[in-house]
């Protein structure tokens, strides 16, 4: 058995309704196997009612296999385990996808659709996409859509509209992972509005702010150890001075006059005093963090100067989605 740490063997343990959040390569999967596991040694469930998806095929394979030794391990001490080895090769062990596919072939005349349907490949899927995006390219070509023989011969390269159409079915990929793609379209297109670069610029400054309080709360909490080096209090002090000048004021650009002139000399450092030295380098890094967060807000400032160029883009990103939708409604 490996040496699970207590968030490993707690995840083991749980039952109920249980959201486990991880990085990758922290042993999610391993984790999950012997949770499987438990599971069945412990008579709370066979292996045939249990349902684990994965995202691909081959950790699919992998849990089946891995499954499949720990449940050999167990034989000698179980005999009963082997109605579990058999029946394991038919568990709802599998991607996503394929138990979905299975639901659908069982249970197509709950659905009301033909039994002898097919789930396409995606060398078929690519194939109906290009076909429904030539046909929509196609209507605007006979049109003679002025919107979108502007848009094309932008992107056109060597008499060919193949950049556009791979931008086109890229973006649409895209929008696919939304809840509403096309809302989420319409949307994307407002920020080329003045009024929509005034929500993201103000999304951006509270963002910008909030994370500038968090350096100040961070800071704060070492003031009292900080008063007995006069240097190194003043040189906080400074910091948070400047810090909560620029959230209490609401004027972007008394803002940005505010980040760009900001500028601190820390005190020397004593190697002698352990203390001090270790104080001194909370307070530096509170200063690089907000260095790295003016920095971020004035590289954005900077950009708000040439809005007229951004507002440019609005017609030719209107004329894209509008290809979209018509692709969606040829494509579905």
């Amino acid at each position: 058995m490996s040496n699970w740490t207590k968030e490993q063997q707690d995840a083991i343990n749980a039952r109920g309704n249980v959201l486990v959040s991880a990085s990758a390569g922290s042993g999610k999967t391993s984790v999950m196997i012997e949770r499987i596991l438990q599971i069945v040694l412990n008579g709370e469930a066979e292996v045939d009612q249990i349902l684990a998806t994965t995202f691909t095929h081959l950790a699919a394979d992998q849990i089946k296999e891995k499954l499949n030794k720990a449940l050999k391990d167990n034989l000698k001490n179980n005999p009963d385990l082997i109605k579990q080895l058999n029946a394991l090769p038919y568990a709802s062990i599998s991607t996503i996808h394929s138990f979905c596919g299975n639901l659908i072939k069982t249970y197509f005349y709950a659905l009301g659709i033909d039994a002898s349907y097919k789930i396409l490949e995606n060398a078929d899927l690519v194939e109906m996409q290009y076909n429904a995006l030539n046909t929509v390219f196609n209507t605007f070509y006979e049109e003679k859509n002025p919107e979108f023989l502007s848009v094309a011969e932008k992107f056109f390269h060597f008499r060919s509209d193949e950049e556009l159409k791979q931008e086109i079915l890229s973006l649409y990929a895209l929008i696919r992972n939304e809840t509403d793609p096309l809302g989420y379209l319409d949307k994307a297109l407002n920020a080329y509005t003045p009024s929509g670069l005034k929500d993201i610029t103000n999304l951006f400054f509270n963002d910008i702010k909030q994370e500038v309080k968090e350096v100040i709360l961070s800071l704060q909490q070492y003031l009292s150890n900080l008063l007995p080096y006069e240097k190194l209090s003043n040189f906080a002090q400074n910091i948070l001075s400047d810090a909560n000048l620029f959230l209490a004021e609401n004027d972007i650009d008394k803002c940005y006059k505010l980040a760009s002139s900001y500028s601190y000399t820390a005190p020397r450092k004593n190697e002698e005093d352990l203390s001090y030295s270790y104080y001194l380098d909370i307070a530096k890094r509170a200063k690089e963090a907000l260095k790295d967060i003016y920095a971020t807000f004035c590289g954005y400032y900077t950009t708000l100067a040439e809005q007229d160029n951004y507002f440019k883009i609005y017609n030719d990103f209107k004329t894209i989605c509008t290809i979209i939708k018509e692709f969606d409604k040829e494509y579905s």
